[in-house]
C-alpha cells in the first residue's frame, strides 16, 4: 500500500508535464486545466470548480486514499463525470464534498484524455467539532442591572447537537444575581457560534463571582468545574499601566526593544531620561537592572514608582517582569490613599503573562489592611504557554475585603530560590464601591469600639470608621483642668495625643460630612487616661490564638485591650509547676522559644494597667498547646566510591524523602568520623559546610593517609539546618572499607618512589571529592592526630589543595626524599593533598626539582616515570567533562639540569612530545577531557602516564618538572602522581 501512495505523489509532480508535451496526435492540443490543486471547506456540500479545455472526449474519476495510502470510500463527487470538448471553449467540472468530521484530508481527481491522465489534488479542511471552556462575559457592576452571560463558544458543529448546562452562582458577589439552573437547547445548524446563558439581576456587592458549571453535549460531560468572574464598580481608585517604562525587549510580541546601553541592561548610572536606541535588546531581555535593589531613587521617580517597593523587578516596554531564571520576585503598590479609613471591599484586576513553560505560583495579598480572598495565581488559573505563539495577557481579578487607606497590594512569588517563577505583569487596577450620596445624619462612632493605649505622657486612641464620613473631629479634655482641650480634624481612624500631663482625660469623636454639616454625627465620649491612672479593672484579652507550634515553642497572639499598659504572658506545664517562661510585652503577640519538646503547656495572658501588678489588671485568659516531637532527618546512604592502599573516597546519596525534608542548599552541613577496627573514633570533624554542590555536584569526600590493608568504618550524618525545630540531625550512616595492600614493589630498585598516599588532607580532584585542611597542625607524624578543619568558604569552589608546608615535621611525614632547605631553593608553588601533588595556583608558575641522586657513581641512564593530568574545573552546571577553566590541556615540561640528555619519550601521548634541540627539555601533553568523555568517562578524570629516558646522568644531575617558569598571567596548573625514577643501566 505504501508503494501506491508514493505513486500518487509522483503523479502530482509529473502529470502536468507529461500531458502538456505528449499526445498521440501531433495536431491535437493536450488537455488543459486551470489548477493542479483545490481546497474545500469542511462543510457538507462544499463545492468548487475546475475548468477543462480539450478537443475531444475526456473522463473524470475520483480516488480518496486513507491515512495509510490505501483507497477508501470517496468523500467527494464530480459533475459531469465526462464530456466532449471543442478545444477552444472551457468546460467546468464541479467538485462537491461531504461533511468532513475529522482531520484535513486529501483525495485526487483524475482527468483522462486520449488514454493519459492528469491529476488534481483535492483537499478538505479539518472538520473536528470543538468546544471551548465556559467563560463569563459582559458587564457586572454593583448597583446596576447585569449585562452578562455564561458563554460557551463552539466551532464546526454538525447541527442538531443537544446541549445541557447545569449552573449555579456562588461567591462574595453572587447576591442579587441569578442564572437558569438547568439550561437546555439545541445547536440548530452547522458551523460555529456561541451558547449563551444570561446572568440576570442587580449585584449588591463587589468581589468574586463563582459560577459552578456542568456542560453536557449529547449527554457527554465536556466541562465540570468553576468559572470565575467579578463584580466591579464604576469607581476606579487606582491604576498603574507602567506606561513610563520603555526600555527592554518586548516579550509578549516576541520583538526586540530599545535600550540606552546598546544591547546591555541599563545599570544604576542611568536615571531613565537617557535616549534609547531601538531594536537592540532581545525579546526576553530586561531593560534595566533591578528597579528597586539596583536602580536609583531618581530613576524610580522618573518611572512613577517612587512609593512602590519590590525585589527582582525589571523594566520592559509598558510592563514589568518579576523574577529571574532561578528566583522569583515581588512588587508592592503604595498605600491606596484614595480609600478612606472605613473598611470596604474592593476588586483588584491585574494582567499576567508567564514566561514560556514556567509554572511557578504567585500570590496576590493585601498588606497593611484587608484580606485577599482568592489570591493564588497558579497553573490552574494561569496555564503556561509553550512558545511565543501562545503569549497572551490574561486578566485576573481579586477581591479584597476590609481594604482601607492603609492597604497595599503585593504580588509575590510563592517561594524563592527556584526556577520557573518569571512573570510579566501590567495594568494593576483597583475598583472601589460606588459612592453613595449621604442624605441623612451620619451614625455616631461606636463607644464600645473606641480603644486607647496609655503612655507616660501620651494617649493613642483608635475608633471604628463610619460609612459616608469624610473626616472626624476629635478632642481631648483634661478632667481636672477645664482650660485644657485639644481638638483635631483627621481623615484617619486613629490618633496619638502627646506631651500630656499625667492624669485622666475625656475623649470625644464625631463623624463629619464635608459640605453638609447638618449630616455630621453626634459626639461619642470615652474616658481615657495616661499610665498610672486606671479607673476600672481592664477587660480580659480576647481572641487568644496559638499559631505555629514547634518543638521548643509556639507563637501566641491576642486582641488589644483598651487602656492596657502591656501584657503579662507566661507558660507552665499542664501537669503543674512553676512557669517556665514569663515576660511582659507591650504588643499583642509573643513567641515562646525555650520550651521542651513533646510537652503540654498552658499559657496565660493578663492585660496590665501599669508596670507593676495591680487590682486593675484583667483576669487571665488561658489556652493549651503541646510542643512537637521533631523527627530525625533521613540519613544519607553511603558507599565506597574509590579506594587505594592509602586513601578512600566515600560517596553518599539522599533519597527523595530526605530531599523533601531538607532540600540541598549552600548551607548543607555534615559531620564525619573514622573508626578503627575496634570501633574507636580516630578522626572526626563536625559541621563541615564548605560545599559547592552546583559546581562540584557529587556528594563525595576523601580520607587520606590511611594504613594499607587495614579495615576502617567511615560514618557521617546530616545536620538539620533548614528547619531545626521540625527535624533533628540524622542518625549516623556507616560504610566499612579495607584499604588495598601496599603494592609489592621493591623500592630499593628505585632512586625515587613517591605515590603521595601518606597525605591525609585535601580534596581528591580525579573523583571530584571534597577534603579537609590540616589547620593549625604542627606535628604531622600521625595522620590520626591531624587538627582537621574545613577548608573555608573561600575555597569551596575548587578541589582543595594546600601548599607544601615548610616545616621539618611536614617533610618527614610526606616528603622524606627531599631536603627542606634544598626544596625551598629549588621548587616553587607546589601543593599536596590526598594521593597527589598539584602544580601552580591561579596564574603562578610552578616547578618541582627532584633530589640529586648521590648514589650514582658514573654516567647512567635513567627513566623518569610519572602520571599527570591537566587541571580541570567542572562547568558551572557541574559537568566534569566539560571543564570551565582556561588552563585546561596546557603542556608541561621535564628539564635536565647538569649532566645528561633526553633520548626517548614513551607513553600514551608520546607522539605529541617535543624534545628541545639541545635534548635538555621535553614538552609533554596529557590526555584531554574531551578524550576522556569519548572514552565514556562522566564523573571522574584520569591520569596520563609519561616515561622519559635520560642518558649520561650523574650524581650532580637534577631533574626539574614545571608547568611554567614565569608569570605570564596565563594559568598552567596540573596534578601529578606516582613519581618514580630508576636506573636503567
Amino acid at each position: 500500500m505504501k508503494i501506491r501512495k508514493c505513486y500518487i505523489g509522483m503523479m502530482l509532480a509529473l502529470a502536468a508535464g507529461a500531458f502538456a508535451g505528449c499526445t498521440n496526435d501531433p495536431g491535437v492540443e493536450p488537455l488543459r486545466r486551470d489548477t493542479d490543486a483545490v481546497e474545500l471547506t469542511y462543510h457538507a456540500n462544499a463545492t468548487t470548480q475546475v475548468s477543462v479545455r480539450y478537443a475531444g472526449a475526456w473522463r473524470a474519476r475520483v480516488e480518496c486514499p486513507d491515512a495509510t495510502g490505501a483507497l477508501g470510500e470517496n468523500w467527494f463527487a464530480v459533475s459531469p463525470a465526462e464530456g466532449v470538448g471543442n478545444g477552444s471553449d472551457y468546460q467546468y467540472v464541479t467538485i462537491t464534498a461531504q461533511r468532513n468530521p475529522g482531520d484535513k484530508r486529501t483525495g485526487y481527481l483524475y482527468l483522462d484524455a486520449d488514454g493519459k491522465e492528469v491529476a488534481i489534488e483535492v483537499s478538505q479542511a479539518d472538520g473536528h467539532f470543538s468546544v471551548e471552556d465556559p467563560v463569563i462575559s459582559g458587564s457586572m457592576r454593583s448597583g446596576s442591572e447585569a449585562a452578562a452571560s455564561l458563554d460557551i463558544a463552539y466551532d464546526k458543529a454538525f447541527g442538531g447537537e443537544q446541549v445541557e448546562i447545569v449552573a449555579s452562582l456562588e461567591g462574595a458577589a453572587a447576591a442579587g444575581l441569578a442564572i437558569e439552573p438547568d439550561y437546555l437547547t439545541e445547536i440548530e445548524r452547522e458551523g460555529s457560534g456561541t451558547i449563551s446563558v444570561p446572568i440576570t439581576g442587580t449585584p449588591s456587592s463587589l468581589g468574586e463571582l463563582i459560577c459552578k458549571v456542568k456542560f453536557l453535549l449529547d449527554g457527554e460531560v465536556l466541562f465540570d468545574g468553576e468559572v470565575l468572574g467579578s463584580v466591579n464598580s464604576s469607581t476606579e481608585l487606582f491604576r498603574m499601566g507602567f506606561d513610563l517604562f520603555v526600555w527592554g525587549g518586548n516579550y509578549p510580541t516576541n520583538q526586540k526593544g530599545s535600550g540606552p546601553n546598546g544591547s546591555s541592561t541599563a545599570g544604576k548610572e542611568f536615571n531613565g531620561t537617557e535616549p534609547a536606541e531601538p531594536g537592540v535588546i532581545t525579546a526576553g531581555s530586561d531593560g534595566t537592572n533591578d528597579v528597586f535593589a539596583t536602580m536609583t531613587e531618581e530613576y524610580r521617580i522618573n518611572r512613577g514608582v517612587a512609593d512602590w517597593e519590590g525585589l527582582r523587578v525589571y523594566e520592559h516596554p509598558g510592563y514589568v517582569k518579576l523574577g529571574v531564571t532561578a528566583n522569583g520576585g515581588w512588587i508592592m503598590t503604595p498605600e491606596l490613599n484614595q480609600l478612606s479609613a472605613v473598611p470596604e471591599t474592593v476588586v483588584v484586576s491585574i494582567d499576567f503573562l508567564r514566561f514560556d513553560n514556567e509554572k511557578g505560583s504567585y500570590i496576590v495579598s493585601a498588606e497593611g489592611a484587608g484580606t485577599v480572598l482568592n489570591g493564588m495565581v497558579n497553573e490552574a488559573v494561569l496555564p503556561a504557554q509553550t512558545s511565543a505563539a501562545g503569549r497572551k495577557w490574561k486578566t485576573l481579578s481579586f477581591t479584597v475585603q476590609d481594604a482601607t487607606n492603609k492597604t497595599r497590594i503585593k504580588i509575590c512569588a510563592e517561594t524563592f530560590n527556584q526556577t520557573g517563577y518569571r512573570m510579566n505583569i501590567d495594568n494593576i487596577v483597583v475598583m472601589g464601591t460606588d459612592k453613595v450620596e449621604v442624605t441623612e445624619q451620619l451614625a455616631a462612632p461606636s463607644a464600645d469600639a473606641i480603644t486607647y493605649t496609655p503612655g507616660e505622657t501620651s494617649i493613642a486612641v483608635a475608633w471604628e470608621g463610619v460609612k459616608g464620613a469624610t473626616s472626624y473631629e476629635i478632642s481631648l479634655a483634661a478632667r481636672n483642668n477645664p482650660d485644657f482641650r485639644k481638638t483635631v480634624e483627621t481623615t484617619q481612624v486613629d490618633y496619638e495625643f502627646t506631651d500630656l500631663e499625667p492624669g485622666r482625660y475625656v475623649f470625644t469623636v464625631k463623624a463629619l460630612c464635608a459640605g453638609h454639616p447638618e449630616f455630621d454625627s453626634e459626639e461619642t465620649v470615652k474616658n481615657v487616661a495616661t499610665l498610672g491612672f486606671p479607673e476600672v479593672k481592664l477587660e480580659a484579652p480576647t481572641e487568644l490564638k496559638v499559631g505555629e507550634v514547634t518543638s521548643t515553642g509556639a507563637a501566641l497572639s491576642w486582641g488589644a485591650v483598651s487602656g492596657a499598659y502591656g501584657y503579662r504572658v507566661s507558660a507552665e506545664p499542664v501537669t503543674g509547676g512553676e512557669p517556665v517562661e514569663a515576660v511582659v510585652v507591650d504588643g499583642t503577640s509573643y513567641t515562646f522559644a525555650e520550651l521542651l519538646p513533646g510537652t503540654s503547656y498552658r499559657v496565660s495572658v493578663v492585660a496590665m494597667a501599669a508596670a507593676d501588678p495591680s487590682e486593675y489588671d484583667s483576669e487571665a485568659v488561658t489556652t493549651d498547646f503541646t510542643t512537637t516531637n521533631p523527627e530525625l532527618l533521613i540519613a544519607p546512604s553511603v558507599r565506597i566510591f574509590a579506594k587505594t592502599h592509602g586513601l578512600a573516597v566515600i560517596e553518599w546519596e539522599l533519597s527523595d524523602e530526605a530531599l523533601a525534608q531538607q532540600p540541598v542548599s549552600g548551607s548543607d552541613t555534615y559531620d564525619f568520623r573514622v573508626k578503627n577496627a575496634a570501633g574507636e573514633v580516630i578522626r572526626s570533624f563536625e559541621r563541615f559546610v564548605d560545599f559547592n554542590f552546583t559546581k562540584y555536584k557529587y556528594y563525595r569526600l576523601v580520607w587520606g593517609g590511611l594504613t594499607p590493608a587495614t579495615t576502617y568504618t567511615f560514618e557521617m550524618r546530616r545536620r538539620s539546618t533548614a528547619d531545626p525545630d521540625r527535624y533533628l540531625d540524622s542518625d549516623w550512616a556507616a560504610v566499612q572499607v579495607t584499604t588495598e595492600a601496599e603494592p609489592s614493589v621493591d623500592r630499593s630498585s628505585y632512586l625515587l618512589y613517591c605515590d603521595f598516599e601518606a597525605m591525609p588532607t585535601g580534596g581528591q580532584p580525579l573523583y571530584g571529592a571534597y577534603g579537609f585542611s590540616y589547620g593549625a597542625t604542627t606535628d604531622f607524624s600521625d595522620p590520626d592526630k591531624i587538627l582537621y578543619t574545613a577548608p573555608g568558604s573561600s575555597n569551596k569552589n575548587t578541589i582543595y589543595c594546600q601548599a607544601v608546608k615548610a616545616t621539618q615535621s611536614y617533610f618527614d611525614a610526606y616528603l622524606p626524599e627531599w631536603d627542606l632547605t634544598d626544596w625551598q631553593d629549588t621548587s616553587s608553588n607546589i601543593g599536596m593533598a590526598a594521593g597527589y601533588m598539584k602544580f601552580g595556583g591561579s596564574s603562578k608558575p610552578a616547578w618541582l626539582t627532584l633530589p640529586a641522586f648521590t648514589s650514582l657513581t658514573g654516567a647512567s641512564e635513567l627513566e623518569v616515570d610519572l602520571d599527570a593530568c591537566s587541571y580541570y574545573e567542572p562547568s558551572s552546571d557541574g559537568d566534569m567533562l566539560k571543564p570551565s577553566n582556561v588552563d585546561a590541556d596546557a603542556p608541561f615540561y621535564v628539564e635536565v639540569q647538569g649532566a645528561g640528555t633526553i633520548t626517548k619519550v614513551e607513553g600514551e601521548t608520546s607522539s605529541q612530545a617535543v624534545i628541545s634541540e639541545d635534548a635538555r627539555t621535553v614538552e609533554l601533553r596529557n590526555v584531554t577531557a574531551e578524550t576522556m568523555r569519548n572514552e565514556g568517562l562522566t564523573d571522574t578524570y584520569r591520569y596520563t602516564n609519561h616515561r622519559i629516558r635520560i642518558s649520561g646522568a650523574t650524581s650532580s644531575t637534577r631533574i626539574r618538572i614545571y608547568t611554567a617558569l614565569e608569570n605570564d598571567k596565563a594559568q598552567h596548573r596540573m596534578w601529578l602522581d606516582n613519581l618514580k625514577v630508576r636506573r636503567i643501566n
